[in-house]
C-alpha cells in the first residue's frame, strides 16, 4: 500500500505530561499535551522515526515504550513499529495498559510483569500517579509497585 505523506493522522502522548519535539519538515516546535491527541503528517512522523526520536521510536528503536503513539497501522508499518505478516505488534505502556497489570490474578504474576511493563522514567511516573491517585484497590499490588518504584504509600 502506498501511503500518501501529506495526509495527516492521529499521534497519541500517551505520558501524563508534555511531550515536545522540533519538527524536521516546518520549521515549528510541537507540543502535545497529556493523555491527548494532535494531527501530524505522514511525511513528518515517518521523518522523526528515522531520526530516531526516542518519544516516536522508544527504547529499541522499534517503536517499544515509546511516549508517542501513531494511531495509523499503515504508519506504524511503514516507521517499522509493526508487522502484521509477522503478527508484531507495537508494545505501548499507557496508563490503561498499567490498570490492566493490577488485574493480574496473583501477587506473583504481577511482581513478576512489573518490570516487564514498567522499563522507562515516564512510565514509572506514570505508576506512581496512578497509586497516588489511589485509583487501584488492590493494597498487596499497590504496596509492591510502591516498592518497585521506591517510594513509600
Amino acid at each position: 500500500m502506498e501511503l500518501d505523506f501529506n495526509k495527516k493522522v492521529l499521534v497519541r502522548n500517551t505520558a501524563n505530561h508534555n511531550v515536545a519535539f522540533r519538527a524536521i519538515n516546518t520549521a515549528q516546535d510541537i507540543v502535545i499535551s497529556p493523555s491527548s491527541k494532535t494531527p501530524l503528517t505522514i511525511a513528518e512522523i515517518v521523518s522523526q522515526a528515522y531520526a530516531g526520536n526516542k518519544l516516536f521510536v522508544g527504547i529499541d528503536g522499534k517503536g517499544s515504550h515509546a511516549q508517542i503513539y501513531i494511531d495509523d497501522q499503515d504508519t506504524r508499518v511503514e516507521c517499522g513499529f509493526e508487522d502484521p505478516a509477522r503478527d508484531i505488534k507495537q508494545e505501548i505502556v499507557d496508563k490503561q495498559s498499567i490498570l490492566d497489570i493490577f488485574n493480574l490474578k496473583t501477587l506473583a504474576a504481577f511482581k513478576k510483569e512489573l518490570p516487564n511493563k514498567i522499563k522507562t522514567d515516564t512510565e514509572k511516573r506514570l505508576l506512581r500517579s496512578i497509586l497516588e491517585n489511589n485509583e487501584v484497590n488492590d493494597l498487596g499490588k499497590a504496596k509492591a509497585a510502591a516498592e518497585y518504584l521506591d517510594i513509600k504509600i
